[in-house]
């Protein structure tokens, strides 16, 4: 190799295989000399000291011509080999690449959500990982795992789980995520933003039914009143979505002689609203019973003001809704 045009020439073969090299070409950002054999492409990361086999998919084939595209972010390298085309793959980067440098995340308390980082060795050598850390002011509502071990292999990438688990509705949390590793710019930092949201539920009243001035439902003894309920949604303009448990529903609270339903009795939330009913049967005693008054039997629906308990489960999390109802 000659740095001063010819004037002088270093021999940088060192550990490169005894074989015909018949192309050669230097990445001007990284400083990395690439060069093409008769068993393949080779790579140096340190001027010419050691080389690497570089690459996978390029054939071990005569590789009569190399050259370098950048343009922007798109960083290749083309090889034309003997008797088998023109190959492209991605130029060797000076350090590890993220998938991204912030997370945002969404979830409600007890439900914890998971978003995940591709940590990519875009580099020609193994790089060992020292740390997957967190800090910051609510890092111990953040967590990780994933399958990123102490080294990770040139062209190879691993999973790095961020797990957000809030403790109270309508809050913001922060933290940094930090990766240390041997690849040149460490450490690689990933901000996270979580926020803990609360799921709407509002329940329609039955048209049918007298309302006056009370907030209760008024029904008839021997009737059936059925509500409306919309549920959600849970990140809807919130900038982030996710998966959660299915939504499941109890109601509590019905007088004797009635029975409380909810069908569906599960939704799947997110970013969309779902809708399910609520239905309240009572019964009547009949005429014989009602004057049976030798044995005081209760029988039917009794009037009287009452609560419907709806409780919603989401994983760890619950909310009721207590709906007032009169039976006349």
């Amino acid at each position: 190799m000659t740095t001063n045009t010819g004037g002088s020439w270093t021999n940088i073969t060192n550990d490169l295989p005894d074989v015909p090299a018949d192309s050669f070409v230097k990445d001007a950002t990284t400083g990395y000399l690439y060069v093409g054999t008769d068993v393949g492409v080779f790579i140096s990361t340190n001027g010419g000291s050691n080389w690497l086999p570089f690459g996978t998919g390029l054939p071990s084939a005569p590789v009569l011509n190399i050259k370098t595209f950048i343009n922007g972010s798109i960083r290749l390298l083309r090889a034309g080999t003997y008797g088998r085309g023109v190959w492209s793959i991605a130029l060797a980067s000076a350090a590890p690449t993220l998938s991204t440098s912030s997370l945002t995340m969404v979830t409600i308390p007890n439900v914890p959500q998971t978003q995940s980082i591709t940590y990519t060795n875009t580099t020609a050598a193994s790089v060992t990982i020292n740390s997957i850390s967190l800090s910051g002011a609510n890092a111990a509502n953040f967590s990780t795992g994933g399958n990123c071990g102490s080294t990770l292999a040139a062209n190879t990438s691993c999973i790095i789980d961020v797990i957000f688990s809030p403790t109270a509705v309508n809050t913001s949390y922060n933290a940094t995520l930090t990766i240390a590793d041997s690849g040149s710019g460490s450490p690689r930092l990933v901000t996270l933003n979580g926020t803990s949201t609360d799921v709407t539920i509002v329940v329609s009243r039955p048209v049918r039914q007298r309302f006056d001035n009370s907030i209760s439902i008024f029904i008839t003894a021997g009737t059936t009143a059925i509500f409306d309920m919309t549920v959600g949604p849970v990140f809807s303009g919130n900038g982030a979505s996710g998966n959660l448990p299915a939504a499941t529903f109890d109601c509590t609270g019905a007088p004797a002689g009635a029975t409380c339903s909810i069908i569906p009795g599960a939704l799947q939330l997110g970013d969309t609203a779902g809708t399910t009913q609520v239905t309240l049967q009572t019964t009547r005693a009949v005429r014989s019973e009602r004057l049976n008054t030798k044995n005081m039997k209760v029988v039917g629906t009794q009037r009287g003001s009452y609560n419907l308990n709806v409780i919603m489960h989401i994983g760890g999390y619950s909310k009721t809704v207590i709906i007032p109802v009169v039976v006349q």
